[in-house]
């Protein structure tokens, strides 16, 4: 099979409701060539019928279907698949803009082997596309490290390319951890290469409704393994990652806040009470006018509306869909 400049890895289960309009937003890339790989993690609902139908549509994508292994197995599985030089994660319910990949490859293919991630700013969406809140627009580059302790400021697994190269020097994803695999890859990766930023806003990262308090434990335990070997090898770092920990909470509180799930979010500040009391008090001070804030951010940045509205998405390419000769 023909190398290709750029792989686009997509893990999915049970995402019928949310993967069509996942890979409809790949397929409207302007940049070429790329293939997608789409790992189906065992689902059980009707996510395989619609990868097919995409699939018979536009040649680029290859689905890759397994027993149910998780996230990371599913993003492993995917990098061993891929053909391309660059490789890019996208989550089955997020979404980019026309210019995501050609942006990352371009910065990625003008710097030194030495600079292995491209990340882009990412804005939070609901669940009908409409834009949430505006990116903070982070921008480290160079050596990362210490700024990605303090912060995953690449904050979700769709905004990131990684040169093939560097996966594979690094093992990939660990399988072991209950979550924040994304996160801990990158804190591999920033230890033996640099990053740079597209500094454009190309991800809209879903937020999807939950039980906060539950989600925030599994959040907790999962951020707490995924940086415990950093805490070790850079003990200068530790109160960094602590700190994460406090302002996780503080932020699926406010999440709470948002989605009017009012008891989780007192839990939540009784919770962060134990790890704080002053942080705490900060805290419920904060993510009470966070809402306020976000609605003013919003509309100082003119990002009201659907993600694909704000960012005028163009019709998706059939990619040498497939002919009805092709397919007798």
């Amino acid at each position: 099979m023909a190398a290709k400049e750029a792989s686009v890895v997509i893990p999915t289960y049970n995402g019928a409701a949310v993967v069509g309009e996942t890979l409809t937003s790949v397929r409207r890339q302007t940049f070429e060539p790329f293939e997608v790989i789409v790992v189906d993690d065992g689902s059980t609902d009707a996510t395989p019928a619609l990868l097919q139908r995409h699939a018979d549509e536009d040649r680029r994508i290859r689905i890759v279907r397994q027993i149910n292994r998780g996230a990371a197995a599913a993003r492993n599985r995917g990098v061993a698949e891929a053909r391309g030089t660059y490789v890019a994660f996208l989550d089955h319910d997020d979404l980019w803009s026309p210019t995501h990949l050609a942006s990352q490859v371009n910065r990625l293919a003008a710097s030194d082997t030495d600079t292995a991630v491209a990340y882009s700013w990412s804005c939070l969406i609901d669940m009908k596309g409409e834009v949430i809140s505006p990116s903070d627009k982070p921008l480290f580059e160079g050596d990362v490290l210490r700024n990605l302790c303090r912060r995953n400021f690449i904050g979700n697994g769709s905004a990131g390319m990684v040169r093939k190269s560097a996966l594979e020097a690094v093992g990939g994803f660990d399988e072991s951890l209950p979550g924040q695999d994304d996160y801990h890859l990158y804190l591999k990766l920033a230890e033996r290469f640099k990053f740079v930023c597209t500094r454009e806003v190309s991800v809209g990262y879903r937020l999807v409704p939950g039980s906060m308090v539950d989600g925030t434990q599994r959040l907790l335990r999962s951020l707490r393994e995924a940086t415990a070997p950093f805490k070790v090898r850079y003990p200068e770092f530790s109160g960094f990652i602590e700190m994460q920990e406090k302002e996780l909470v503080q932020w699926c509180c406010s999440r709470a806040l948002y989605e009017h799930h009012f008891g989780d979010a007192a839990a939540l500040i009784g919770k962060l009470a134990k790890l704080d009391p002053v942080f705490a008090a900060y805290s419920a001070a904060f993510v009470t006018i966070r809402p306020l804030l976000m609605r003013a951010r919003r509309k100082r940045s003119q990002t009201n509306g659907r993600f694909e509205a704000i960012y005028s998405l163009p019709k998706p390419s059939q990619g040498d869909c497939v002919s009805p000769a092709d397919s007798g």
